[in-house]
């Protein structure tokens, strides 16, 4: 049963600020992983405003939709919760990285931006991590 008291949601309207990283499962569970970064740009008064960069990561189906169809540029509308990943690098150090996990996406713009499949280059391709 859920706990009524706490709530984790997100909803973003962006666009695509990057290439689309696919990671195809391996080991036992063979989960698809595909990791973006979403631009919203916040408006103050007197014109000025902000953009911000979000961590995205789909797993599975919706991982192997944003492989599909997503490419630099394109708007999104997201639905998630936010994750927090904790690690060690290579030095020790404690990392922290938050992101938002994609519960639904919708496409939003023309239909014909999304008509062709997109060529989004495979994770690992070019990273030197």
């Amino acid at each position: 049963m859920a706990d009524l008291n706490s709530i984790n949601f997100v909803m973003l309207v962006g666009r695509v600020a990057g290439d689309i990283n696919f990671d195809t499962g391996k080991g036992k569970n063979k989960v698809n992983l595909c990791r973006f970064s979403l631009a919203t740009n916040e408006v103050f008064e007197g014109s000025r405003n902000k953009v911000q960069y979000h961590n995205i990561v789909a797993f599975s189906s919706k991982a192997d939709l944003c492989h599909k169809y997503c490419r630099k540029g394109m708007l999104l509308a997201i639905k998630g919760k936010l994750r927090n990943n904790k690690w060690e690098d290579e030095h020790g150090n404690k990392r922290t990285t938050t992101q938002v996990g994609i519960d639904e996406i919708t496409f939003l713009g023309k239909k014909e931006d999304y008509e062709k499949e997109a060529t989004p280059k495979k994770y690992g391709e070019d990273d030197p991590l």
